[in-house]
């Protein structure tokens, strides 16, 4: 158990909230919506405590989409807890139906976190 390589399947729910300010105008719209997430993970663990990883995840959903990457470690608290930190890429994409414009985000940078794993 080394290394592993696994795939990701599962339900996303996205909820964004985003707002544009300028020239004394402001607009904003906030979405809480589900979509099809699928991924997959690499993982090196020299040893039982931590591991290295790489994850790319894709969401599909009504009107949106969200690409993110990921690199860093995990710490094995316990069994199913785990604590990691590393750094992101992450992109959305919103194409509402109704409206006039799309949203695109781009965002990188560094993560931290408490995860569960079952």
């Amino acid at each position: 158990d080394v290394l592993s390589l696994e795939g990701i399947v599962g339900v996303d729910i996205d909820y964004t909230d985003v707002r544009v300010r300028g020239g004394g105008e402001q607009v904003s719209q906030d979405h809480a919506r589900a979509g099809f997430l699928t991924g997959t993970r690499a993982s090196l663990r020299p040893i039982p405590l931590f591991d290295l990883y790489a994850q790319a995840t894709w969401s599909y959903g009504w009107s949106f989409w969200t690409e993110e990457q990921q690199v860093g470690l995990e710490l094995h608290l316990t069994r199913n807890v785990y604590a990691f930190g590393g750094y992101r890429w992450w992109k959305y994409r919103d194409f509402p139906l109704e409206a006039s414009s799309d949203v695109r985000l781009v965002i990188r940078g560094p993560t931290v976190g408490l995860g569960l794993s079952f």
